[in-house]
């Protein structure tokens, strides 16, 4: 400052001027510091308050989330202690159920070895059954053999039984009727001398298989084949004859006169003639009991035993 008038007495008119506007500019530079000063005080201040009150919501902010983080981890224990008490029952079944499962495992596995076992009896018993079968199957052959003979045999006797017997078809039944004067009626349209006391017996028959509408068959006895033979021999000749023929009153129908089959028989004269129409037979009849086939006037005649002569029919 010293040398600052030293310098202003010692210079012109013109630096003293110079020196006025540097004492000018002096003060504003203080006025600006002092301006600057109080300013960066405000700010100072400003800061402070704001920080303090920063450092205010920070602390709510901490305390509000502090808070909240307690909440939160009070739910979480919540939930996760609920969560652990129900996989505790869910282990608690899965043990019980598992328990379950090992009992059951093992009856199964009893139950299997029975089956395994009983099985291995299975196999030793057909292993058996077959080792025996061969002598086995020849003596159900023979004994079949056997049965059918018998059968046979048993059949022929019947229908030998059946030798003196007539069965008629076609005959209306009629509430009280007489079955002998039937009898009379016929023998006497067909020119056979013969009379009731010629009669053994004389009946109406139930057929195995009914057909509505249709009428029982008579079958009688005469008391000689010759007779019964007659007979039959002059039914044939007329080729049949009708109810009103013999005096029945009503619609006429045709009456059929042959010989008495036993059920065995009847059925194999069924299927020969069935198997006759299909196979362009012309001929089938029943002699004696037996039943014969013939395809035309000029083949041979095919004598019908059993079912398995129905292949013979071709």
């Amino acid at each position: 400052m010293t040398e600052s008038l030293h310098f202003v007495k010692t210079g012109s008119a013109p630096e003293l001027h110079l020196l006025d506007c540097c004492d000018s500019d002096l003060d504003n530079v203080n006025i600006n510091q002092r301006k600057r000063k109080r300013m960066e005080d405000d700010i100072h201040m400003l800061f402070e308050q704001f920080s303090s009150k920063f450092s205010a919501k920070l602390l709510d902010f901490k305390n509000e989330l502090e808070s909240k983080i307690t909440d939160v981890q009070t739910d979480i224990n919540s939930v996760i202690k609920s969560d652990l008490n129900s996989i505790k029952t869910k282990l608690t079944t899965i043990e019980v159920n598992q328990s379950q499962l090992f009992a059951d495992m093992e009856s199964m596995k009893s139950a299997i070895n029975f089956q395994d076992n009983a099985q291995k009896d299975l196999v030793k018993r057909v292993d058996h059954v077959c080792e025996t079968s061969g002598t086995q199957g020849s003596d159900i052959a023979r004994m079949q053999t056997k049965i059918r003979k018998l059968e046979f045999e048993l059949n022929d006797q019947q229908q030998r039984d059946r030798a003196f017997n007539l069965e008629l078809t076609g005959v209306p039944e009629r509430p009280k009727e007489d079955l002998t004067a039937y009898y009379c009626s016929i023998v006497k349209y067909l020119d056979v001398p013969s009379s009731a006391s010629d009669l053994v017996h004389i009946t109406r028959v139930r057929p195995i298989n009914p057909v509505p509408g249709r009428p029982k068959a008579i079958v009688l006895k005469l008391n000689s084949r010759p007779l019964r033979d007659s007979i039959l021999s002059a039914a044939r000749a007329k080729k049949g004859f009708q109810t009103s023929d013999i005096g029945i009153p009503g619609e006429s129908k045709k009456i059929f006169v042959n010989e008495h089959l036993t059920p065995s028989n009847k059925l194999l004269h069924k299927n020969t003639r069935e198997k006759a129409r299909a196979a362009q037979f012309r001929f089938v009849w029943v002699r004696d009991g037996k039943i014969f086939a013939r395809k035309n006037e000029t083949s041979p005649t095919i004598r019908i035993m059993d079912s398995s002569d129905l292949r013979k029919i071709v």
